[in-house]
Order: structure tokens, then sequence, then C-alpha cells
């Protein structure tokens, strides 16, 4: 039989056991909030120089636990998009030339503008330190008529912050990578190529009021805001 002693013990060694059990979900990371700031590089080959002094050269993503906001700022004009990670609706704020406009488009009306290409994306082995987080590199692969596929672009991201399972939704190359991209390239129209690299990660809390449009703004649609300003 077990004396009283060999029970306490046996009951402490349980209760060491359980602690140890559920440690790991204790340890777990807490949602990333944060502040990322990019620095823009573009390829402005031909541009004149007055032209070039006006392009945006940075740009700061705001991350909440289930929004995010991006915000690009130059001398004529400011750009920012609000996304609701919940409901998957996006919302782009323009204020240019004295006027300040309001796009909010659901997650359909979004993904009805995406052109019906067949991307996928591939997580490679190859890895670098960006910002102070290793990010490893995925490629974009797309699949043409005959069902070959071909390299059509690369991206570095990290999966070592903890963020919402939507955060990409609104990117149409890369909606399904769970992870922060550290370092992209898009085109820019215009003949114009713009690559995106963090420089900086802060972790703090970003108030509620960051994800509000601020008063004054015109909410209008997409189509009535091509007719403004031609196709964005």
């Amino acid at each position: 039989m077990i004396n009283i002693m060999g029970k306490k013990n046996l009951f402490l060694t349980l209760i060491a056991a359980l602690l140890l059990f559920h440690f790991p979900a204790v340890a777990q990371k807490k949602p990333f909030t944060g502040k990322v700031t990019y620095k823009i590089d573009l390829n402005m080959a031909g541009l004149p120089e007055e032209v070039k002094g006006m392009m945006p050269k940075s740009m700061a993503m705001y991350i909440g636990e289930s929004k995010v906001k991006t915000e690009i700022i130059t001398a004529m004009s400011n750009q920012s998009t609000i996304l609701d990670l919940n409901e998957k609706s996006h919302t782009t704020l323009f204020d240019v030339m004295g006027q300040k406009l309001a796009v909010k488009e659901s997650y359909e009306e979004l993904t009805d503008q995406w052109l019906e290409d067949d991307y996928s994306i591939k997580i490679t082995d190859d890895s670098k330190v960006i910002a102070g987080y290793k990010c490893k590199k995925v490629i974009l692969k797309e699949t043409d008529a005959d069902g070959e596929q071909k390299e059509v672009g690369f991206a570095w991201f990290t999966d070592e912050l903890k963020l919402h399972e939507n955060f990409n939704f609104n990117n149409p190359n890369y909606k399904n990578l769970h992870g922060l991209l550290m370092e992209y390239e898009m085109d820019a129209g215009n003949n114009m190529n713009m690559k995106f690299t963090a420089i900086e990660v802060s972790s703090m809390k970003i108030k509620d009021s960051a994800f509000t449009p601020p008063e004054g703004y015109e909410t209008i649609t997409r189509e009535e805001l091509s007719k403004k300003f031609g196709s964005w």
C-alpha cells in the first residue's frame, strides 16, 4: 500500500505532469499587434524628375487583432486602406486634390475585379533575415491555358508573427499565404514597378480609432471613383 508520504509525492508528480502538459498552450504566441514600416523602391525609368519627386517613398502598416490599415502619403495625396479581417471587407480612402473619398467593398465585390488567372504559390527552403525576422522565399506560379506552370514572381514572408487567418485575403496572388509579406514587388501601371521592403517591425497596441475612417469622407462606389479619376 502507498503510505501518506507516498500519496503526497504521487499527487505532486501528477500536478507537475499536468502543468507540463498544458504549458505549450500557455506559451503560444499572442496575436501580433503593431506597426510595420516599408520602404518603397520604384523603377521609374523615363519619368520626369518632378514626377519622381512626388512618388511615395514609404508605406506604414498598422496591425490590430482583426483589422489592418495601410497608409501611403505623398506630396499630392494620401491613400489608406482599412481591412476588416473578420468580415473580409476592404475600404480605400483617397485624400487627393482637396477631395476625400471612401470606397468600401465586400469580399465578393473585391474578387470580382481580380483577373481569372490561375495562380499558385510554392514555399521554398530559401531564407534570409529582413528587419530582424527570419523570412522564407515564396514563388508565385501561373498556370497557362495548356496547364503548364511558369514562375511569374516571388516574395519573402515571415511566419514568426501570429496573425489573423484572413490576413492576406485582399491579395489576389498571396491570399492563401499564412504570414506577413516582408519583401515583394507589384506592377504599379504605366511601366512602373514598386518594390516594398520592411525596414522596421514594432510591437505595440494600436488604438481602435486607427481603423475608423475619419469624418469628412464621401462614400462612393468603385464605378463612381473611376468616373472621377479614371481607372485605379
